[in-house]
């Protein structure tokens, strides 16, 4: 599936390996799995068949987007948009859920 980062921040987290962002570096691990899973599904709707990221549509001023669970605290929401040519998923931020 197509991705693309919000912030360049959250793409140099993907890419460059001694970065962490002042995150926990499980935190950072746990979201460098989750896109390389998010690069090789072919669509949005395979995410369900991980009941481990708790992939779900959001509700109220999120309602556009979703959320996958990185662990039992942090989520990553994401957008999906519609394109001809498929759709992309684009990664706006990592969240404490609590």
């Amino acid at each position: 599936m197509e991705v693309q980062h919000n912030d360049e921040e959250l793409s140099r987290l993907e890419t460059d390996i001694g970065y962490t962002g002042g995150r926990d570096k499980a935190i950072v691990r746990q979201f460098r799995r989750l896109m390389l899973l998010l690069r090789n599904v072919p669509n949005e709707s395979e995410l369900y068949k991980y009941p481990s990221r708790h992939f779900e549509k959001l509700k109220g001023n999120r309602k556009h987007q979703h959320s996958l669970m990185l662990n039992r605290k942090w989520r990553l929401i994401v957008e999906i948009e519609k394109r001809n040519s498929g759709n992309c998923l684009r990664i706006i931020e990592i969240v404490d859920y609590h």
